[in-house]
């Protein structure tokens, strides 16, 4: 549950994703289906070898490593905006 003072706050509009920001239900971005395929892969490979390098992500999701180089830099870009 989000903490914060006006209960307005407290209750994020249904049709919105949102995130609990310092007591405020922030807006998300969507997420597409294949965002979520790579981060799941990603959490894959780092669950089982502790690491996950662009070319074991290409492999497993049979694209290729440009695409994931490419992908993983909007990701690292997204986080840095949180």
């Amino acid at each position: 549950m989000c903490v914060g003072g006006a209960e307005s706050r407290l209750v994020p509009p249904s049709s919105l994703r949102h995130r609990c920001i310092f007591g405020y239900f922030m807006p998300m971005p969507k997420t597409s289906e294949s965002v979520e395929d790579y981060l799941e892969r990603i959490y894959e490979l780092i669950e089982d070898k502790g690491y996950a390098r662009t070319v074991d992500i290409a492999r497993t999701l049979r694209i290729r490593q440009a695409s994931v180089t490419r992908m993983v830099q909007k990701l690292a870009k997204r986080v840095c905006a949180l």
